[in-house]
């Protein structure tokens, strides 16, 4: 018995043979058997090899985006429809090889990494990397300042803070309204500062 032209070791009626090399993609391993009247007898099987992960394709974001909500969608595709795909760890359910998920940001830094895996075992790696800013926040104490009524000649002082809590400069308006219905009250006041971090 010869298998791939490779001599078998036979022991009762079965055969056994090693290091029948594999090419990547299909192959035809076929067996012959020979008896001592030169009568023959072959037969084949179809053994594929596999060793080529998925292919991950990222659609969005690019890599080295800057984000400024702490939610992301990361989108893009997976050249197996079969593929177990992971975004940092969580599962994602493909479809059609489209793959689309809502990832939460740290602030600052953070590293997307996909994951797709074949029913062989074959893994690839994909990442990028989302640096995470939150923009300007506005903090007002108090939040609300009563309502003031002046007689003419009068004064009022009113005491608040404006706090940037966020990682860029905060531009800020202040409005003072007349809403007397005087005819001689001047017009609404309208002061721009610039807060920095």
């Amino acid at each position: 018995v010869t298998v791939n032209s490779q001599k078998a070791e036979i022991s009762a009626a079965s055969f056994t043979v090693t290091g029948i090399a594999l090419d990547e993609g299909a192959n035809t391993i076929t067996a012959q058997a020979l008896d001592i009247g030169g009568n023959t007898k072959s037969a084949s099987i179809t053994v594929t090899r596999d060793t080529t992960p998925p292919a991950i394709t990222i659609a969005e974001p690019s890599d080295g985006t800057t984000a400024y909500s702490p939610i992301i969608d990361i989108a893009g595709s997976i050249d197996d429809l079969n593929a177990d795909v992971k975004i940092n760890g969580f599962s994602v359910t493909l479809n059609n090889g489209a793959f689309s998920k809502s990832i939460g940001l740290s602030k600052g830094a953070n590293t997307i990494t996909i994951t797709a895996s074949d029913s062989l075992g074959n893994t690839s790696t994909k990442s990028i990397s989302i640096n995470y800013v939150s923009g300007p926040m506005i903090e007002v104490t108090p939040a609300a300042l009563p309502d003031v009524t002046l007689a003419q000649g009068e004064t009022d002082q009113q005491a608040f803070t404006i706090s940037n809590t966020g990682d860029t400069d905060l531009v800020y308006n202040i409005n003072i309204a007349d809403t007397s219905n005087s005819s001689e009250s001047e017009s609404d006041a309208l002061e721009t500062n610039q807060l920095s971090d």
